[in-house]
């Protein structure tokens, strides 16, 4: 029990706990491994098809030491919308649609952090009246890729 048990405490902390759908206020999570931490941020917690928002997606190190990323495609950062199937989250949607497929390493220097700045709109194709995750990920270092639990209703 105790061996079953410890993998899934790990993983939660690895994701990050999001908050319950129905939170008023932003949506905040961070998930951290080593000296990275990031950070994903959403306006609010419940949008409409149609509307669109901005998600930001911090990386900092905590550390002294520069932090390599070895990004696979051109972009640095993935917003992906995660919705619950039978067996856990599955991807449903993932932004930026397109990137240059070119791998594109970077560094972040200790103590400093980056922010990235992503606009999605709430297209008809995203899963409506279900709650859905949010999930960042840094390209390069996707074990620590905060989720935050959104919900989408349909347009009036």
């Amino acid at each position: 029990m105790k061996r079953t048990l410890l993998p899934l405490l790990a993983a939660a902390m690895l994701t990050g706990c999001p908050a319950p759908p129905d939170a008023t206020g932003p949506a905040v999570n961070t998930a951290s491994l080593d000296n990275l931490e990031v950070t994903l941020t959403v306006p609010k917690r419940t949008f409409r098809v149609g509307e669109s928002f901005r998600a930001t997606v911090t990386a900092r190190n905590t550390g002294l030491s520069p932090i390599h990323v070895v990004a696979r495609t051109g972009a640095k950062v993935y917003v992906r919308v995660q919705r619950h199937g039978e067996w856990g989250w599955e991807l449903a949607l993932e932004y930026p649609r397109t990137a240059v497929m070119a791998i594109t390493p970077w560094t972040l220097p200790g103590g400093k952090s980056e922010t990235f700045h992503m606009k999605l709109k709430v297209g008809p194709d995203w899963p409506t009246g279900e709650p859905l995750r949010l999930v960042a990920v840094l390209n390069g270092k996707e074990a620590a890729s905060p989720g935050v639990v959104v919900r989408v209703e349909p347009r009036n």
